[in-house]
């Protein structure tokens, strides 16, 4: 059993690097830029890293069901991010200041973000109705992978686009 623990870490970690890197490369080619690419990686990481972390916190194994949801979580991260960066471009080709595009991006997409993360949360909660313990853990790890994705995408991603600019600086060629 142990062996076949350490397998699925080693596949975990494995799969979450070449997801990483294949994400980074597809969203800098999307958004054609590579600040935005790197500006990406952390808030896409987070959940999975804070998901792991928390694993680690209750002394839990790593599971299959704990697998998927750091694949969903990666997932849902990832979708937000993109929904979040391409609102952010489009204000600073209109010429929006770094500070406007990012709040308008916030309050744009944020409330879909949030609609969605409260839709996965309750059906992840959903789960908790079931008999089986693992369906508990599942049900609570789900919960906060969405949670912990819509936080890095509504507070790291932002503070990452913001960070190193002017607040006021103009967009590209003005």
């Amino acid at each position: 059993a142990f062996d076949s623990v350490e397998q699925i870490i080693r596949d975990l970690s494995s799969c979450l690097i070449v997801a990483s890197t294949v994400i980074f490369v597809v969203l800098t080619l999307a958004f054609r830029s590579v600040v935005l690419g790197l500006a990406s990686v952390v808030p896409n990481a987070f959940p999975v890293v804070a998901l792991a972390a928390i694993l680690a916190a209750w002394d839990q194994p790593l599971t299959y069901a704990s697998v998927l949801v750091f694949m969903i979580a990666l997932g849902i991260a990832v979708d937000d991010t993109i929904h979040f960066i391409f609102r952010y471009q489009r204000g600073r080709r209109r010429g929006e200041s770094v500070t406007l595009a990012v709040r308008l991006a916030y309050e744009t997409v944020g409330p879909a973000m949030l609609t969605t993360t409260i839709i996965f949360v309750a059906a992840f909660a959903s789960l908790r109705s079931s008999t089986s313990p693992q369906h508990h853990t599942l049900a609570i790890l789900g919960g906060w992978a969405m949670l912990l994705a819509l936080g890095g995408d509504l507070v790291i991603l932002p503070a990452m686009l913001l960070w190193g600019q002017s607040p006021t600086q103009n967009a590209p060629g003005d």
